[in-house]
């Protein structure tokens, strides 16, 4: 499996190459169907699905290299080109069931972690399962969305309810994380935070010898790590005090609230730029 994903992550990697090659009309139309075919991979092969994508792209560089534009070759109707390839593509439910478990633990990890920096630290297991589901089915529905508004041009009344809808889910999830409270809640101590931290950061120190760090596990990865320091500093008795004293600003309080939500967003935003320049 995990040679599989490697070699599905390999031919991905192969496309954002191949692809500077075609023009701008021609790559177009191809970013249009590569979109379309990847946000509706639900239950598909994402393996066959990129074979399939690259496939394509090869064939296209080939007649736009004969004089060839993409419709000419490929035909005026790409949404059913790409239907007809997805219908012939076998579903891997095994796959897409632990790909959701995956993304189900990511999501606990990236919402419960920075629990470890507080002075009490508590695991409410109900919460964090129904924040999950409702964030996987919430990912999935605006896959499907924005596949399907692939083809076309987005009327404004599409763009409002796509952004007004995504800001209500947001809204909703983050209101079910704070004030949703169930009856299976564990509160930690902090010798028990004391050796997760510790364990934490020891398996950080040592995971770059092991495993190569792309992109966006180096965002992962450092945050994480910093969460981990936080938190093991925290519960040094000689530091926590000083590590749990209350931050007190007065009528700008709100300003720390602000940041606290502004700075990640803009650093996630810093990156993506960079990795967007370097494309």
């Amino acid at each position: 499996m995990k040679q599989r994903k490697q070699e599905t992550k390999r031919l991905i990697d192969e496309n954002n190459q191949l692809r500077k090659q075609l023009n701008a009309e021609n790559r177009h139309y191809y970013e249009d169907l590569l979109v379309y075919m990847r946000a509706h991979t639900l239950l598909r092969d994402d393996f066959i699905v990129e074979q399939n994508l690259l496939a394509i792209l090869q064939d296209l560089i080939d007649a736009q290299q004969s004089g060839m534009n993409a419709q000419t070759y490929f035909g005026k109707d790409p949404e059913r080109t790409g239907s007809e390839m997805l219908k012939a593509i076998p579903r891997n439910i095994a796959d897409f069931a632990w790909f959701n478990v995956k993304l189900m633990f990511l999501l606990w990890f990236i919402v419960w972690l920075p629990q470890l920096a507080v002075p009490t630290t508590k695991i409410d297991i109900g919460n964090l399962l129904i924040f999950a589901v409702l964030s996987i089915v919430a990912i999935w529905t605006v896959l499907w969305i924005v596949g399907s508004l692939a083809f076309t041009k987005p009327t404004r009344i599409q763009k409002v309810s796509l952004y007004t809808g995504g800001g209500v889910t947001f809204i909703i999830l983050v209101a079910i994380l704070i004030f949703f409270k169930s009856d299976w809640e564990i509160t930690l101590s902090s010798s028990a935070i004391l050796v997760i931290t510790s364990l934490g950061l020891l398996v950080g120190i040592v995971l770059p010898f092991f495993h190569r760090l792309t992109g966006q596990d180096r965002i992962l990865y450092f945050w994480s790590m910093f969460i981990l320091l936080l938190g093991f500093l925290s519960r040094l008795p000689f530091l926590q005090r000083f590590m749990h004293a209350k931050i007190d600003l007065g009528a700008w309080q709100w300003l720390l609230y602000v940041g606290m939500v502004v700075v990640p967003v803009l650093f996630v935003l810093t990156v993506w730029w960079i990795r967007r320049r370097k494309e």
